[in-house]
């Protein structure tokens, strides 16, 4: 026989449903569970409305009725062996009256039973054709539709239709699919330090990701990061448990508060620590990702699309900003120049970007201006001073923007011991290492960026740059 547990298949019950047959001689077990229908993608919709809707789509009407037949007896020989007769074809129905659901029993034989969640009993719907109101069905709810399966001549229990409407999670608060594929981060502790200053901030559990660089003058960095990923996080966990992140303004504010948050926990630590941050929340609507980005000092986020990779944030650098003052230039020009300044090998290299054309347009809009700003000199000695920092109390140091990402795009965080203005890796590097590797997982790029970070900073040379380093690869 049937096994009685057995569950018919959701696909198998929309194809059922999507021709005017009814469902028939399926056994003991037939199940129509709501929740498996994949409807629930929109916002604030009324269930019984959608229901209505694909209802009609299944069966070309507003109700989908419920029926069954006869079987034979597994034994040949059996005395109560008999082709019965199909039996209760249109047995009871289902359907939507002002968006509620409604049970009607078709005359059957031996009548339907309903038991809603608040019931001690089986409620019996009349033989007659009557409709009962279940207003207790709400989102995420399980109607269960079980229809024994006759074997011979029917008794009044076997031929019973129950109907249990079963209380389930709400399917509203269901993680949707992520808006990554693949992610991971790792931290390396540099040689020359007793303790690592920098913390990976890793959630993918809720679209989360974050690297932080603890300062190390005054002492203390490493618990000033900590705490900041610590802030940064409860902050982000408690605003989606409450539902409170829906919109793109909303995970942007979001941003925003956490590292202000961040920024006022930090500061309350003793002996003025610092650290600064580069974070990223992925936020989806329909179809559309979005990379909330928010930073401060000199920790930085890249985007890599095909073969092509871009600075996202802008680098919180003291020297850098008294240029950008001089030159009066907007953030996405000093942008630029950091990103041009990522490339270069030596002095040299420095001095051609200062002869650029780009370049020489800030010189041409400075007011008063008796001599050029001595980039390639500054550059050389190191550009390692930060204006901004989580801990600063200073709202003007925490920028947050967004960035629409596509399918098969990389984002990529890090701080200064992998990539900077002078830092192990020139941005070359780094994208060259990205787009070969990125048909390979998360973990495979993270793992060969490291590796050539460590590799040049033990080479040496100009852009050697002993410190701990943090990388994290999120795949799109």
């Amino acid at each position: 026989m049937t096994n009685p547990n057995e569950t018919i298949d959701i696909e198998v019950l929309k194809a059922e449903l999507s021709t005017p047959e009814i469902i028939q001689g399926m056994g003991v077990g037939v199940h129509i569970e709501l929740a498996d229908i994949d409807v629930w993608d929109e916002k604030d919709f009324e269930t019984m409305i959608l229901l209505k809707e694909h209802l009609a789509k299944f069966c070309g009407q507003g109700r989908v009725t419920i029926g069954r037949r006869a079987i034979e007896a597994m034994d040949p020989d059996s005395p109560t062996v008999g082709k019965c007769k199909t039996m209760s074809r249109d047995h009871f129905g289902i359907g939507v009256d002002r968006n509620k659901i409604t049970l009607t029993d078709l005359n059957s034989t031996h009548g339907t039973f309903v038991l809603r969640p608040h019931d001690t009993e089986p409620l019996r719907l009349d033989q007659s054709p009557k409709t009962i109101l279940l207003s207790a069905l709400e989102l995420g709810d399980q109607v269960t539709i079980e229809i024994p399966t006759l074997v011979a001549a029917p008794t009044s229990e076997q031929s019973r239709v129950r109907v249990v409407l079963t209380k389930l999670e709400e399917v509203r608060n269901a993680p949707e699919k992520p808006a990554h594929k693949d992610s991971a981060g790792k931290v390396e502790k540099s040689p020359n330090k007793n303790v690592c200053e920098d913390v990976v901030l890793h959630e993918p559990d809720i679209e989360l990701f974050a690297v932080f660089d603890g300062v190390s003058d005054p002492p203390g960095g490493e618990k000033a990061a900590q705490i900041a990923s610590e802030t940064i996080s409860k902050y982000f966990q408690e605003k989606k448990q409450k539902g409170l992140i829906s919109t793109k303004a909303d995970a942007g504010e979001t941003m925003r508060n956490a590292l202000q948050h961040a920024d006022e926990a930090v500061a309350r630590l003793k002996n003025d620590v610092r650290s600064t941050a580069a974070a990223i929340y992925l936020h989806k609507e329909a179809e559309k990702t979005t990379a909330i980005i928010g930073s401060t000092g000199d920790s930085r986020v890249y985007l890599v699309r095909d073969t092509e990779i871009f600075q996202l944030t802008k680098d919180d650098i003291s020297i850098l900003d008294g240029l950008a003052k001089k030159y009066n230039m907007s953030e996405n020009e000093l942008r630029w120049l950091q990103q041009e300044l990522s490339n270069a090998q030596n002095k040299g290299d420095v001095y051609k970007i200062t002869q650029r054309a780009e370049y020489k347009q800030f010189v041409k809009r400075a007011e008063n201006l008796e001599t050029e700003f001595p980039l390639a000199d500054f550059w050389e000695r190191g550009l390692n001073k930060i204006s901004g920092a989580l801990g600063k109390r200073d709202k003007n140091s925490i920028h947050v923007i967004s960035q629409t990402v596509l399918e098969n795009d990389i984002l990529i965080l890090a701080t200064d011991g992998v990539i900077g203005c002078k830092a192990n890796l020139t941005l070359e590097q780094l994208r060259q290492i990205t787009v070969s590797l990125k048909h390979k997982d998360a973990q495979t790029i993270v793992t060969n960026i490291m590796g050539a970070a460590k590799f040049e900073q033990q080479k040496g040379g100009v852009r050697s740059h002993y410190d701990d380093a943090t990388v994290e690869v999120i795949k799109i």
